[in-house]
């Protein structure tokens, strides 16, 4: 027989096992509405922004490109397609043209020009001559760039065209190119006579020019010459009185000044913001005991200290004048005979020893004198950089001591002005003496770590002038 508890166990049992069957959470039916909605307004307006971007970009860049265009470009552009329908006619034009070639190669008269496509540089206009003062060539065989062709087709050049390219061209630069099938042997004897009259034409071809040209500048023929005499002639050196460095005046010949140079005096000044760290030495001293010791760590006013440097430079070593000022602070406790037991972390019993609280902040400035050694490298790759390391004496004004100090670095030079340079780096410098308290037995020895920020002024060099004597 079963106990009422039974039935309730049975009863609570039924309602988990239907409450684990059916627990996941049916999605609300208007969520997917929601979401497509939202996406399909954000997606079509970022469509639309991205699709207008790009046309009105193709659109500007196509018209730039096509309002670059010079008027020449597009005259060619036309005259090539105007062309293009007449291939088969140019074709059998130039086909003729080598012929003609060819069967008048050894005539010095004759020459022919490639009927080509007319273009911005070569028109084929009748009455257009290119100016060119140059005296022409009526039998040269050699065409140049300004070459005018005075008919396309099989057209007869008459003699008052003739006429109209003679004053265009006496009037003007160019060059006159005519076909001998397009003009008549009168015609031809008419325009070879106007032009000599002009001093346009010269009598004997191209080739025979060149040849009394280039035996004009190679000069005599090896026969001419008389080698033995300069196989004869003796050996003749220039010959120098006195050092390359020394400046001799006229009319004083054994009189010589010489010119010293020294090198220059730099005038160095900079600041460098120091962090301050201390190493602690304890003395022992009449039974008494100092625990939990607390020296700064983050970056405050109590840790940060400043360095002044003014000086003078020569041959890379500084004497430098300083000021500096830092402070020092740290928190301790004086044992007691009193001791707590508590848990730690960890759930341990640990037994702490009571102490009286103390704190100690004081101010040290120091005034010194400096000396360091500065190399500046001028290689390729380490251009304008420099290190320098040095020794430093200084004087603490508050308690009267004496100190002594290594400090390094080392950074780049950085162009300021004229005569002028600013160098930036990081600065090191180390304590070799501890500072003592009088009122507790405690060593303080500090180290500091800063940037150097500083400006170093080229001065003027330092010339001196000897004069001596010399028999030359």
């Amino acid at each position: 027989m079963k106990s009422s508890d039974e039935r309730i166990d049975e009863e609570l049992r039924k309602a988990l096992k239907e409450r684990f069957d059916s627990f996941e959470r049916l999605p609300d039916p208007a969520l997917r509405e929601k979401v497509f909605k939202e996406l399909g307004d954000g997606s079509s307006m970022v469509k639309k922004g991205l699709i207008a971007t790009l046309l009105l970009l193709i659109s500007a860049t196509a018209v730039v490109y096509f309002v670059s265009w010079s008027p020449e470009r597009k005259e060619a552009i036309v005259a090539i397609a105007n062309v293009s329908g007449s291939r088969s006619e140019t074709a059998a034009a130039e086909s003729h043209a080598s012929a003609n070639a060819n069967g008048n190669g050894d005539g010095p008269g004759t020459q022919v020009a490639p009927l080509d496509a007319p273009t911005a540089e070569n028109p084929a206009k009748v009455d257009s001559v290119l100016p060119y003062k140059k005296p022409v060539s009526m039998v040269s065989d050699r065409a140049t760039p300004d070459v005018k062709i005075l008919s396309r087709k099989k057209h007869r050049v008459t003699r008052a065209e003739l006429i109209k390219a003679i004053r265009e061209i006496g009037s003007s630069f160019g060059s006159l190119w005519i076909r001998d099938d397009l003009v008549s042997p009168e015609d031809r004897a008419f325009l070879v006579s106007e032009l000599k009259k002009m001093g346009l034409v010269d009598d004997q071809p191209d080739s025979i020019a060149a040849g009394n040209a280039t035996r004009t500048l190679e000069g005599p023929s090896m026969a001419d010459q008389d080698i033995g005499v300069l196989d004869h002639r003796p050996l003749a050196l220039p010959s120098y009185h006195g050092p390359a460095d020394s400046l001799i005046t006229p009319g004083k010949t054994g009189k010589r000044y010489e010119f010293l140079y020294k090198d220059r005096w730099n005038f160095v000044a900079g600041l460098t913001p120091l962090r301050t760290f201390q190493i602690l030495t304890v003395r022992p001293g009449n039974g008494v005991i100092y625990q939990n010791f607390v020296l700064p760590t983050r970056i405050s006013a109590e840790t940060v200290g400043y360095k002044f440097s003014a000086g003078a430079e020569r041959k890379g070593f500084q004497l430098l004048l300083n000021y500096g000022q830092f402070k020092q602070s740290y928190r301790y406790e004086i044992a007691t005979s009193e001791f707590i037991v508590g848990p730690d972390l960890s759930g341990n019993y640990q037994v702490v020893r009571k102490g009286i609280p103390q704190k100690e902040k004081s101010t040290v400035r120091l005034v010194g004198l400096s000396l360091r050694k500065r190399t500046v490298l001028r290689s390729r790759f380490l251009r304008n950089y420099f290190g320098d390391v040095g020794a430093e004496w200084s004087r603490d004004l508050t308690s009267g001591r004496n100190m002594a100090w290594v400090n390094a670095g080392f950074g780049k030079e950085l162009f300021a002005g004229n005569n002028t340079a600013m160098t930036i780096g990081p600065y090191f410098e180390y304590s070799l003496t501890k500072l003592r308290n009088p009122d507790n037995p405690f060593k303080i020895q500090p180290y500091q770590v800063g940037l150097s920020v500083g400006l170093r002024h080229t001065g003027f060099k330092v010339s001196a002038v000897t004069s001596r004597s010399s028999s030359q």
